[in-house]
Order: structure tokens, then C-alpha cells, then sequence
């Protein structure tokens, strides 16, 4: 879901799209990082 969402960021110079990205980042971090205290 993120991949998709970044190759999609990626071909867009906006300003916004870079933090939305930069968001994303940081979410899928944060949930990779959650999901592994329970694997």
C-alpha cells in the first residue's frame, strides 16, 4: 500500500506531496516498529 502510494509521490515535485511522503515515512516506521513488539 505505502510502495505504491510513494511511486506515485515520487513523479509529483510538489512541496505537499514531499511531506506527504515524508509522513508516510514516518508511519510505515512506526507501524513496522509496532508490529514487531507482537512478532
Amino acid at each position: 500500500m505505502f510502495q505504491t502510494a510513494f511511486l506515485l509521490l515520487e513523479q509529483n515535485d510538489n512541496p505537499t506531496y514531499a511531506t506527504i511522503k515524508t509522513e508516510c515515512q514516518f508511519l510505515n516506521h512506526a507501524i513496522q516498529i509496532y508490529l514487531n513488539d507482537f512478532l
